[in-house]
């Protein structure tokens, strides 16, 4: 059964393990911290298992606007190989489905794309815990979907090959 042979291939042999940068930094991460904490992973946790760099919120221009922001200069192609140097996963996080309403790139997306009330306004939702505010990409229009997944794509391709997707 296909469905049967995906859930198998997509199960990991082990967990995640690493440096996550939430645990540490929460959003005030900078690449200069990622570099420091990928060559502490090399020395002291690879030789345990432990492989994974894994940078969370913070590196974003915007949520939605999935761009190394001024904290990395370097940009996510040059943290991706200073990681992958070192024999190490890059990790990276997201929040694909939700964009920040008052960021650069919700003032370019078409409103169609997000889920909207019964007027046809995009709705605004606020997670418990944030102050900000964002529009949601409905995943049932193709072109939103796109919206989410090119980010993903192009940071794939950039060497990340850990993603921690939230808000699904």
């Amino acid at each position: 059964d296909l469905s049967q042979q995906l859930a198998s291939s997509r199960t990991p042999t082990k967990p995640p393990r690493g440096w996550f940068s939430w645990n540490e930094l929460f959003d005030a991460v900078t690449q200069t911290d990622v570099v420091e904490n990928a060559e502490l992973v090399k020395t002291q946790l690879l030789p345990h298992g432990f492989d994974l760099v894994e940078i969370d919120d913070g590196w974003e221009v915007a949520w939605g606007d999935w761009h190394a922001n001024a904290k990395f200069p370097g940009g996510m192609i040059a943290v991706a190989s200073e990681i992958s140097s070192r024999g190490l996963k890059a990790g990276l996080w997201l929040a694909p489905f939700l964009v920040e309403t008052n960021s650069a790139i919700a003032s370019t997306l078409d409103p169609s794309l997000f889920v909207r009330d019964a007027q046809g306004q995009p709705i605004r939702h606020q997670p418990p815990g944030l102050s900000r505010t964002f529009f949601v990409l409905d995943g049932t229009n193709p072109d939103a979907m796109a919206v989410a997944a090119t980010p993903i794509s192009e940071l794939k391709a950039a060497g990340f090959t850990f993603f921690k997707l939230d808000y699904l």
